[in-house]
């Protein structure tokens, strides 16, 4: 798994959010493998995040299962939202369950749940993992794409250039 969460001790806290939601390595490893049956791989899916550990674990099991997430925040605005379904034709969301989208429930955690949209993703290469936006502010649809791999790779960069150990938590 990422960043070897599957090696973690599993009680262990992975995040903490600010409103002190909590989530285990064990949380995103049984989250993991619970869509791994329900989602095949290589899928696009549009996970609308809030500051939640729930947003987090989705991401981390998704990325995992191997299909490919475009991370957007969901207070995005509907008309961009829109437009990018339009564009990317997703095949299904991880979001918060109170958002008003219709599509078919497949799988629900803590608040968050996993819809299926009817819609056939388009062929994914194999090599990439993650999509997201980029910062400008024009409401143009096009997005950034991470190959797997990066993300490990600059974490690990990062941890090392500022001294981060395995006590450290990210903000979520």
């Amino acid at each position: 798994m990422l960043f070897d969460i599957d090696l973690k001790p599993q009680e262990h806290l992975a995040a903490i959010d600010d409103n002190d939601g909590r989530l285990l390595y064990g949380d995103i490893v049984s989250l993991r493998e619970q869509l791994s049956v329900i989602l095949p791989p290589r899928e696009l899916v549009f996970c609308l995040c809030e500051n939640k550990v729930e947003s987090l674990a989705g991401f981390l099991a998704l990325y995992d299962c191997e299909d490919v997430c475009l991370l957007l925040n969901a207070a995005i605005d509907v008309e961009l939202l829109d437009r990018l379904i339009s564009t990317y034709s997703p095949s299904y969301f991880w979001m918060p369950e109170s958002m008003d989208i219709k599509y078919d429930v497949v799988y629900s955690y803590n608040g968050y749940i996993l819809a299926k949209t009817g819609n056939i993703a388009p062929p994914m290469n194999p090599d990439l993992s993650m999509l997201m936006t980029t910062s400008g502010t024009t409401g143009s649809p096009k997005l950034v794409r991470y190959k797997y791999g990066n993300i490990e790779s600059n974490a690990r960069n990062v941890a090392n250039v500022f001294g981060w150990t395995a006590n450290e938590r990210g903000i979520i």
